[in-house]
């Protein structure tokens, strides 16, 4: 096979952080060449890198054997390199095929129509042309993103953590397409976190930690166990021993609410729910089922429209959020940056925004050394507590939004998505820390995009189905409560 694409030496710096440190790579022609670590370890460094995004401090970079200068993402694109990253850069108003010859002279909107149409087909990147983009779905979106690289003829395919937003059902289309890349010569760097599916998807994998590559192994050479243990440096535990649940009283009863998508449209049909204190309730569905809605209903973010919410016995139907933090309710919402963050404060204003609303005054000394304690405790990568939480990575940012919310020792936590974007250490934290705050009193409602999580978590599984729970069971990884619990994602009632 070719070799498509090779970085020697690369070096980048940040003002007190080395963020790549000699970093050798390699891609060959139709191959998936996956790139892990843990956040912070380099990959998305390296990958804007490569895409002109960043430029080096140090080292090369050869495209087909040739040494070439790659400034901006314009120049990667010339030489066939393209990246679908995680936050699209998609016009919303404009057609699928408006977005896709955006940028490119002389392109016939008619036959970029016609030949969308074809690449559709070919790899089986089902959307419509014609269709406006704000009118799509997020996996259908990522497929518009796709379709923009292989229409320019891009040989070498950057997708950083692609499945974060699919559902299961969208991931098996996403590798379907990635298979028919490899067969045309394509060539794929891939950006995950998850494991099963990097197990699924690669050829070889490249682990990078603290900026260096640790070690790269072709298929057959790995398993989930070797490749954790690459990246962390020890045998990391994701299947958390935990005792017996005891629940308490409810300290969440969701009674009969009705709610309206953003869109004007229902999304909660009379919704029931309980959780207790002492437990976890894990809500599994496909996305867009009213997962959000539930989760925003309960914080105050959503009004209801009927029905009844209630925290320990006390109706707090529409009442705002401060009333609810105050309350004991935490929340970690599956927009990090758009929600639970104000990217633009420092790490240490992020982790004392609500303790400012419990009336503690801003002292800055106080709060930088309270931030220094928190870092280290939840092992969050940042040069210093002073820097702006735009500026870390997406896991890392994640840490920030878990560590401000645990610590409040809520009597309710909403965790929508928490491992999203996260490593295999912060996972495994994670779910520790999950599993702390149930054991010390508090009521959790886990709603989670991975059945294998909602399972390691959960002491009981609620389906939630346009808007409504079809039924309950229980965390069983056997294939006939799987089964079952996928015909109620369905909307088939237990």
């Amino acid at each position: 096979m070719k070799t498509l694409l090779r970085v020697k030496g690369i070096v980048k710096r940040f003002p007190g952080v080395l963020a790549l440190n000699g970093v050798n790579f390699e891609l060959q022609e139709g191959e998936v060449h996956t790139l892990l670590g843990e956040n912070g370890a380099g990959k998305t460094t390296l990958m804007n890198v490569i895409f002109g995004l960043y430029k080096p401090d140090e080292g090369e970079i050869e495209i087909m054997g040739k040494k070439v200068q790659i400034k901006s993402p314009h120049d990667a694109l010339k030489y066939g390199i393209g990246m679908v990253q995680q936050h699209f850069t998609l016009v919303p108003s404009f057609s699928v095929a408006e977005n896709v010859i955006l940028g490119l002279p002389g392109e016939n909107l008619q036959d970029a129509v016609k030949r969308i149409r074809d690449i559709s087909n070919t790899y089986g990147l089902d959307v419509d042309p014609n269709a406006k983009i704000w009118q799509l779905s997020v996996g259908e979106r990522q497929r518009v993103e796709i379709i923009k690289l292989l229409y320019i003829g891009a040989r070498v395919v950057i997708l950083d953590e692609p499945t974060a937003v699919l559902t299961p059902q969208e991931t098996k289309a996403l590798f379907k397409a990635i298979r028919k890349m490899k067969e045309n010569g394509t060539g794929i760097i891939f950006i995950s976190h998850k494991l099963n599916e990097v197990m699924e998807i690669s050829d070889r994998v490249t682990v990078m930690k603290k900026g260096k590559v640790v070690g790269t192994v072709k298929r057959g050479e790995f398993d989930q166990r070797k490749l954790a243990s690459m990246m962390v440096g020890r045998e990391v535990v994701m299947e958390v021993e935990r005792e017996k649940a005891k629940p308490g009283e409810v300290v969440l009863k969701v009674d009969n609410v009705t709610a309206k998508s953003d869109k004007g449209h229902s999304a909660l049909n009379g919704i029931s729910l309980e959780v207790r204190a002492g437990e976890i309730l894990g809500i599994a569905g496909v996305a867009g089922n009213g997962q959000r809605e539930l989760a925003e209903i309960i914080y105050g973010l959503r009004e209801v429209e009927s029905g009844k919410v209630e925290l320990l016995g006390e109706d707090i139907t529409n009442k705002d959020v401060l009333y609810r933090i105050l309350k004991g309710i935490s929340y970690i919402p599956q927009d990090r940056k758009g929600v639970a963050l104000s990217p633009n404060l420092s790490v240490a204003e992020n982790l004392h925004l609500k303790r400012q609303t419990k009336g503690f005054f801003y002292n800055h000394d106080k709060v930088y050394k309270r931030a220094q304690e928190l870092i280290k405790k939840y092992n969050i990568k940042t040069p210093s507590p002073d820097v702006a939480v735009k500026y870390l990575s997406g896991g890392n940012m994640q840490k920030v939004v878990i560590a401000r919310e645990f610590e409040l020792k809520p009597k309710l936590i909403i965790a929508v998505h928490p491992t999203r974007g996260l490593d295999v250490a912060s996972m495994e934290f994670v779910y520790r820390s999950l599993i702390k705050a149930r054991d010390e009193g508090a009521a959790v409602l886990l709603l989670a995009g991975e059945l294998y999580e909602i399972f390691n978590l959960s002491d009981r599984v609620g389906v939630i189905y346009e808007g409504e729970i079809v039924g309950y069971t229980t965390p069983d990884p056997t294939p006939e409560n799987i089964e079952k619990i996928g015909l109620m994602m369905a909307g088939v009632r237990a």
